[in-house]
């Protein structure tokens, strides 16, 4: 009696001439009895003719006669902050099933010797002893990896109700959202002037640009000569030069930690670690921005997360 080979690579027969090679990797752990194989494919490119003679593309190279001095200073200001935090700080790295105690890990690896041991097995009978063995290891797992589970998830209730009771916010949150693992889903339907609902992601994007027009646009002046409250009133004691390095300074030390940082990747942190240092990297292009009243485009990029609030999230 032999034992059937189970574990095949199926190719079209037009792809057949591709297939270079195969491997068995006997050592995956997967929990099966199948064996994980790898191929090596190689890939046909078809060549694309185009007939037709391209036309050549012109740079706009007038935008540099205003912008080349402050985009390029921001971006090397840009720069400079993230290479300086990627070498001192470095990325933050989330562990995958933190969850997972250490009893547990101990059977992962158990089970994993006992497969290198399955896959070096020379007679019948090694095989099955090695076989059950694995199994009933397998079921150990699977067990404590359910009681790991548990237990993870009443710490993390029991951390939420505290901070709930001490009106932490910010970490009741987080730990709600750990928790649950609930993302945040915007495909619901959205009126728009007319009160016509509309799913489409293009067109709910243009009801909300056409939104934030009208909330950012500036007030008219017919409407602020009929105010006349002190609000609206014309001032003249306003300083309109460029701001110096104090005021810089005390705009930084003014931002709110833990706030999602822009298309830029710079967090508020970063600009508060050392302020005087921040502000007179800054100033300089601060001062060009102010003087030619020019902003680079990358600075008018934002991001704008929609945040579902109390009422009917349609409008």
């Amino acid at each position: 009696m032999t034992e059937n080979q189970i574990d095949h690579i199926a190719i079209s027969r037009k792809w057949r001439g591709s297939l270079m090679d195969t491997r068995n990797t006997r050592g995956a752990d997967i929990a099966s009895d199948h064996h994980l194989l790898i191929a090596s494919v190689r890939l046909k490119v078809a060549a694309v003719s185009n007939s037709k003679k391209k036309m050549q593309k012109k740079f706009d190279v007038e935008k540099l006669k205003d912008e080349s001095t402050c985009a390029s200073d921001w971006k090397s200001i840009k720069q400079t902050f993230l290479k300086a935090a990627e070498y001192s700080i470095g990325f933050k790295e989330y562990k995958r099933k933190s969850w997972i105690s250490d009893s547990t890990w101990w059977l992962i690896n158990e089970r994993r010797e006992i497969k290198n041991q399955l896959n070096s097995a020379k007679t019948r009978s090694a095989k099955s002893a090695l076989q059950n063995t694995y199994t009933k290891t397998d079921k150990l797992i699977k067990k404590s990896a359910r009681t790991d589970k548990r237990i993870w998830s009443d710490n993390l209730a029991r951390k939420a109700q505290e901070a709930a009771e001490t009106y932490r916010t910010r970490d009741l949150y987080q730990t709600i959202r750990q928790l649950t693992n609930v993302t945040l889903k915007t495909s619901k339907p959205l009126k728009d002037e007319n009160g016509k609902l509309t799913t489409a992601k293009d067109e709910q994007t243009t009801i909300w640009e056409r939104y934030y027009e009208k909330l950012l646009s500036p007030t008219s002046s017919e409407a602020i000569q009929s105010c006349g409250c002190q609000r609206h009133l014309q001032r003249r004691d306003i300083h309109t030069s460029h701001p110096n390095e104090t005021e810089i300074m005390t705009a930084i030390r003014a931002l709110k930690n833990n706030k999602t940082p822009g298309p830029d990747n710079i967090n508020p942190e970063l600009l508060k670690a050392d302020p005087q240092t921040t502000a007179r990297i800054l100033f300089p292009l601060l001062k060009d921005i102010w003087t030619s009243e020019k902003i680079p485009d990358e600075l008018k990029e934002g991001v704008i997360t929609l945040l579902p609030k109390k009422g009917n999230l349609s409008e």
